[in-house]
């Protein structure tokens, strides 16, 4: 019942009338700052994310700040929050924000910060990843997660972070199993290499070329970005197009600074009006704190 479940419940919204006070004081960045500080055990974990989802509205909460949180809070929920904000805010911050994450206690945050990590690419990450390979004690969603992260990350190193942890569980991860996965990190690798050595050396035709770059959009491997800044500098305006579209899904990678500073050097320098405003686009789309 509608009526019942979402009428005023002093006990745990602590006197704070949220029903009208997100319409009339959604602007009120101190007000959502009591709330999230407000130290009542009794008030409802929900109310606090309710504050950090606000408090990102108004550009009043850091990327620093929703770090501590993570580590900190002793609520799962509002830990998510200040995981997911700080995604969107994807900063300097980012990587360890996705390291806290992926030791969270909650599933669904480890989950999401596995399915984040290949996008952001760090090496730093790499152990997190092979923790989860490894590991029998993670979740088949995010082990899922972890295996789709494996070939984003160096083969070398990640074969290297899976073999200095499997003694830890070697009656469940074997010799084979061990080798299996090499075998297939290897394959994923060398295969990755030849695709961008023949776009690079132009052995592939244009549309092959897109067809191939194209599914960078879902995945944002680091690997790829020297074709995509080999496109942009040297290829006909349609690759160029596509490849300056692509770079703006970058979005979460560690090496956004250096790729929000080569759009703005493409920018410069092109010619072509469809790639100026694409360039601008993704230029927008990397600095925009999204909300």
């Amino acid at each position: 019942d509608p009526t019942f479940a979402f009428a005023p419940q002093s006990e745990v919204l602590g006197g704070y009338d949220i029903a009208r006070d997100i319409v009339f004081k959604k602007n009120d960045a101190g007000y959502w700052r009591g709330i999230l500080e407000n130290s009542s055990k009794d008030l409802a974990p929900e109310l606090r994310v309710l504050a950090v989802k606000m408090l990102h509205k108004n550009g009043a909460i850091s990327s620093k700040e929703l770090l501590d949180i993570a580590k900190k809070s002793p609520y799962h929920n509002v830990r998510m929050e200040a995981f997911v904000t700080n995604r969107e805010i994807a900063d300097e911050n980012f990587t360890e924000a996705l390291k806290v994450a992926l030791e969270d206690s909650y599933e669904i945050v480890r989950r999401i910060a596995m399915g984040t990590a290949p996008k952001n690419g760090n090496p730093e990450l790499i152990p997190y990843v092979a923790k989860a390979i490894v590991d029998p004690a993670v979740s088949k969603r995010e082990d899922m997660q972890a295996d789709f992260a494996m070939p984003d990350f160096d083969a070398q190193l990640m074969i290297a972070a899976i073999d200095s942890l499997r003694k830890e569980h070697a009656g469940w991860f074997t010799d084979a199993k061990f080798e299996d996965i090499c075998e297939d990190i290897r394959y994923d690798a060398e295969r990755k290499s030849k695709e961008y050595a023949d776009m690079l050396a132009g052995n592939y035709s244009e549309s092959k070329k897109i067809f191939y770059i194209e599914i960078e959009r879902n995945k944002c491997s680091v690997d790829a970005l020297g074709v995509l800044y080999d496109m942009i500098a040297n290829g006909p305006e349609k690759e160029k197009v596509v490849a300056a579209e692509i770079l703006g899904w970058y979005v979460y990678s560690y090496r956004k600074p250096e790729i929000l500073a080569k759009g703005k050097e493409f920018y410069a320098n092109a010619s072509e009006e469809a790639v100026k405003n694409e360039l601008l686009k993704t230029i927008n789309r990397l600095e925009c704190k999204r909300s």
